[in-house]
């Protein structure tokens, strides 16, 4: 699932009368359902929809105008929402946690930081400024 580069190399028998020819392109893997990311994983959206939750437990998600369509929960790992994203649900980070949510994303839930173990820094554009957000509470 994510988005992944399709290459090809055409690479001619007569050399003379054709040249070697590459075309690269991206083909995005929608997930219908749930997806869960582990450490050592990365999933890289762009465009793409997860039609349920998210689950991240270190690795790291990455959406550029891709819609999540329930929520999104970390304990460890890192997570940017980036360009014209879109949460239809909550986001929770908890843990040893890394995000940055972009101006131009939308979360339809609340943005909870709660620390549990750890630490969890982020960085929350949607109309804050870029101020970061520390956790709180235990």
């Amino acid at each position: 699932a994510g988005t992944q580069t399709l290459s090809v190399t055409f690479t001619p028998t007569d050399v003379k009368g054709y040249a070697k020819a590459t075309m690269s392109v991206p083909i995005t893997v929608d997930v219908i359902g749930n997806l869960t990311v582990t450490g050592g994983q990365t999933y890289i959206f762009s465009h793409g929809v997860i039609s349920g939750n998210v689950v991240i437990k270190g690795g790291s998600l990455v959406l550029n105008g891709s819609t999540v369509g329930g929520d999104i929960q970390m304990n460890g790992g890192g997570l940017s929402v980036a360009g014209s994203s879109t949460v239809g649900g909550s986001l929770h980070i908890r843990g040893n946690s890394t995000f940055y949510i972009d101006p131009w994303a939308r979360i339809a839930g609340p943005v909870v930081v709660a620390h549990t173990h750890g630490s969890a820094y982020g960085v929350y554009g949607g109309g804050l400024n870029d101020l970061p957000i520390f956790p709180i509470g235990r």
